[in-house]
């Protein structure tokens, strides 16, 4: 559920940017097909694309020493259960209300699609292998290869009217509103997304108003019929209907083409996809990029160091070696030849973690959950020192993943490399769950 709300703000939000941008720079040039282009990569990258970008990145934060990871997870995660308070869990609450309204959106889309569906089978054609629908008390639209039309309709305007309707069907305008009107109901809550919606019916009107014109039909009156199929009656959705945007479609045809200068203005797109392309990939949380870890089903990643023999074991001339007194080596390290070891192995930290950590009242009746990710150094003497939030989900989890990471002071043996201990970096992820 969390990871799903995330990719919707996401894209929610490139998708918005997109639409501004094109709504104050594009809407009023002529270049109808290209506009097209735009609202559907715009739509395409910014909803399926850009939210799923990683870019494999090296981060310092808060000047804690870099991290890599190898591939080798060294401990599995620590999962922190709670019960989850009987009080609201708005967030829940309001996922299922997005769910409920998304649903609803979805079978009034596909009851559209059956409205036509119900139009076409009671409708005749005048030919039986025709995609011409004549249909009673409808204006003409189109929908996929079928184009329906009003009987009733001046025979002088059929051929306008099938000129129209045949551009839409050529350039495949179906497929966008079915797309749009899809990603409509992942993003409802997002007023820009309906924007969308009218901003490539819009376009699709251009284009097939365009087309019209260009295969010699008079302007006026072509003008003129738009004006005499605007009429009250009700309309299917989603299909390309004649009749609609009137005003501005005959202001559009009756404007002068845009100049070759205008075209300047796309190249602008170029450093807007290349900026959110490089913001979609760059994590944004304030965690290390993981580079090479390799994830178990099911499973978060757990301890992690960039220590080179993450098993390794000290020799029997190691172990029998007396350390000598040496000069303090105040140097934090990320490749050592053994690394720090909780007294007792990897089953006694977690079992002193959950044995001393408590579940936040607070955040068990919010219903707050997630996997807090914790840097620290383990010092020469085994304290626990310079303990920080690289990745957090909430106040009330953080400080308490915090306070018990450094009640483990002392309660460490420290990192060996080339014979001597040191100082080692360490990232510890601690996950909170409620049963």
């Amino acid at each position: 559920m969390e990871a799903y709300i995330l990719y919707l703000l996401k894209s929610s939000l490139l998708l918005s940017i997109l639409i501004i941008f094109y709504r104050f720079i594009f809407t009023k040039e002529t270049y109808f097909s290209f506009n097209r282009i735009i609202l559907l990569i715009s739509l395409i990258s910014s909803v399926f694309i850009f939210p799923f970008l990683y870019r494999i990145t090296d981060l310092s934060v808060n000047n804690i020493p870099q991290v890599a990871v190898f591939e080798k997870i060294v401990l599995n995660p620590i999962v922190i259960y709670g019960n989850e308070s009987a009080s609201t869990n708005w967030l829940l609450v309001i996922f299922n209300t997005y769910l409920a309204i998304a649903g609803f959106l979805f079978l009034r889309l596909i009851f559209q699609i059956y409205q036509i569906y119900r139009l076409y089978l009671k409708s005749y054609s005048n030919q039986s292998t025709s995609n011409y629908i004549y249909t009673d008390d409808h204006p003409p639209f189109s929908f996929f290869n079928l184009i329906f039309i009003n009987p009733k309709t001046n025979v002088n305007d059929i051929d306008k009217i099938i000129a129209h309707e045949q551009i839409h069907v050529k350039q495949f305008h179906t497929i966008d509103i079915l797309l749009v009107e899809t990603v409509c109901i992942l993003h409802w809550f997002n007023p820009f997304v309906w924007w969308y919606r009218s901003l490539i019916r819009e376009v699709h009107e251009y284009i097939a108003d365009e087309g019209v014109i260009n295969s010699g039909y008079e302007k006026q009156g072509y003008q003129e019929l738009l004006l005499s199929v605007a009429t009250s009656e009700k309309l299917l959705k989603p299909e390309n209907n004649f009749n609609s945007l009137i005003k501005k479609r005959i202001i559009m045809m009756t404007k002068s083409k845009s100049k070759g200068i205008s075209r300047a203005k796309y190249l602008l797109l170029i450093p807007v996809f290349i900026f959110i392309s490089l913001f979609s990939a760059l994590k944004t949380e304030q965690v290390y990029a993981v580079a090479k870890e390799k994830f178990n089903p099911g499973k978060d990643i757990a301890l992690f160091t960039s220590i080179t023999t993450p098993n390794a074991k000290p020799s029997a001339e190691q172990s029998q070696q007396k350390p000598k007194k040496q000069k303090a080596d105040t140097k934090v390290y990320t490749e050592v030849d053994q690394i720090p070891e909780f007294k007792g192995g990897s089953s006694a930290m977690q079992n002193f973690i959950k044995e001393n950590i408590v579940y936040p009242k607070a955040a068990r009746e919010k219903g707050i959950m997630g996997t807090v990710y914790v840097t620290f150094i383990v010092e020469i003497n085994g304290a626990v020192s310079e303990v920080k939030i690289i990745k957090g989900v909430d106040s009330l989890l953080d400080s308490e993943a915090v306070r018990v990471v450094k009640l483990m002071t002392k309660k460490w043996k420290a990192g060996m490399l080339k014979g001597k201990a040191v100082r080692v970096q360490f990232n510890l992820p601690i996950k909170f769950a409620l049963n």
